[in-house]
């Protein structure tokens, strides 16, 4: 029997996750400055889409940049999310990596404004998706797996 994917739910809020990280406080280049374990999703493998974040005192003088590591890893090349120079906002939306019940993310931060904006109080949203269930065709009728 032919296994058939339905399409790209991305958008399916009731497969989609949102776990957090947060460095509270002033700025400071550290690593693991927060950490979360991946769990809910039953047993299936999620993938990280998009991952963003907020910062109550936006960086001067240059970007804070952001790394997450799943399992002592870099999910990335050293820049996950950028704060721009002077933005409270940052985004990425170009990621594709998988994670499992279990997986250990942490939260490094890489660079901070200068010495008197260093930047403060950032929230990191990570968005993981769980694909739509695949689908076994059966002569006409669809069954879910």
């Amino acid at each position: 029997m032919p296994v058939i994917n339905r399409g790209n739910c991305y958008n399916d809020p009731a497969r989609t996750f949102t776990f957090q990280l947060k460095d509270i406080g002033d700025l400071a280049t550290a690593t693991d400055q927060d950490f979360l374990t991946i769990a809910g999703l039953g047993g299936h493998t999620g993938y990280i889409r998009r991952i963003y974040g907020k910062a109550g005192t936006k960086p001067e003088g240059r970007a804070a940049v952001f790394d997450i590591n799943k399992n002592g890893s870099t999910i990335g090349d050293g820049a996950v999310v950028t704060f721009a120079d002077g933005q409270t906002a940052g985004n990425n939306s170009g990621l594709n990596v998988a994670v499992v019940n279990g997986d250990q993310l942490s939260l490094d931060c890489v660079t901070i404004g200068d010495a008197t904006h260093k930047g403060a109080d950032v929230s990191i949203a990570i968005e993981v998706h769980i694909p739509e269930t695949l689908v076994e065709v059966s002569g006409d009728a669809p069954v879910t797996t």
